[in-house]
């Protein structure tokens, strides 16, 4: 063995025994000791680092899935209050309509009213109809006006036990008798619906010097027989001669929004005038001994 390789092993040997002592305690080697924290100290900084970025990953994706529970929960906490909002909008419509009805109804005080629900509206193949949850059960008869706080609705057209139908005022099959309600003219004449399914009426039977102008009020009569008077039922929009230029004629506005009817109420204590007379004649025959008809 050559003498550089003696050396080495002896170098080597004695470098070994010296980590041996420092690591036993019994020799301080400051110089190893730099030597090694040298060495270790980015090593280690590097582990700690990583060590701290996985922590941060997993705060991240814990904050992240709190976060979507938190955004689960505050949607459904909305979706709540969206539909307890629309409750109490609900409720609060409902509220308006019934006092507005009320109020009417406290007005009219010459009149009995009903107050009913529209549960359908154009039933079956019929149009210019609506279906309300009272009928015959709670006295309701064929013919009886119907009205809301706006004005008149329609008729009575045919009743149930628990339900009736309403013929709108706005179908060509509903005749109304129609007076304008100025004090200085008192025009009268016959209010039914036009076909085509626009809400617009019209007022016809009028002589051609008929005192009707754009703007008058138009209300029930009385003189039909079925409506009791005073029942308002449109304004004025236009008024014209009819193809022979004999008679007047006026398209009415109706007041009663027909695309909103929810409650209405029937009147109910209207009595026809001529079944008044007929009862009243039948009343004579009797006490007279005659033959009733």
């Amino acid at each position: 063995m050559s003498k550089k390789s003696v050396l080495a092993v002896i170098a080597v040997a004695i470098a070994f025994l010296l980590l041996a002592l420092a690591i036993q305690g019994r020799a301080r080697l400051p110089w190893l000791d730099r030597a090694i924290v040298a060495i270790a100290a980015p090593v280690n900084e590097k582990l700690v680092a990583v060590s701290n970025n996985a922590d941060s990953i997993r705060d991240f994706f814990a904050a992240l899935t709190t976060m979507q529970e938190e955004n689960k929960k505050l949607k459904s906490e909305v979706e709540t209050l969206r539909y307890a909002n629309i409750q109490m909008a609900e409720i609060w419509a409902e509220n308006q309509r019934l006092s507005n009805l009320l109020q009417y109804k406290n007005e009219a005080k010459n009149l009995k009213l009903q107050t009913a629900k529209v549960i359908g509206k154009n039933i079956g193949d019929i149009k210019d109809t609506v279906l309300i949850n009272i009928g015959s059960n709670a006295g309701i008869r064929e013919n009886m006006a119907v009205v809301n706080a706006s004005g008149l609705v329609g008729i009575i057209d045919e009743t149930y036990p628990d339900a009736s139908r309403v013929l709108l005022i706005t179908s060509p099959r509903c005749k109304a008798g129609g007076i304008v309600m100025r004090a200085n003219s008192r025009v009268v004449g016959v209010v039914n619906g036009l076909a085509g399914g626009d809400a617009v009426l019209q007022m016809s039977n009028m002589a051609r010097d008929a005192d009707i102008v754009e703007g008058d009020i138009i209300v029930t009569s009385g003189f039909g027989g079925n409506h009791p008077s005073g029942l308002v039922i449109g304004t004025v929009s236009e008024v014209s001669l009819n193809v022979g230029g004999l008679l007047k004629h006026a398209k009415i506005v109706p007041t009663v929004d027909f695309g909103r009817l929810e409650e209405v109420m029937v009147v109910t204590d209207y009595q026809n005038p001529s079944n008044l007379i007929k009862s009243d004649k039948d009343a004579n025959k009797q006490q007279s001994g005659g033959p009733v008809k």
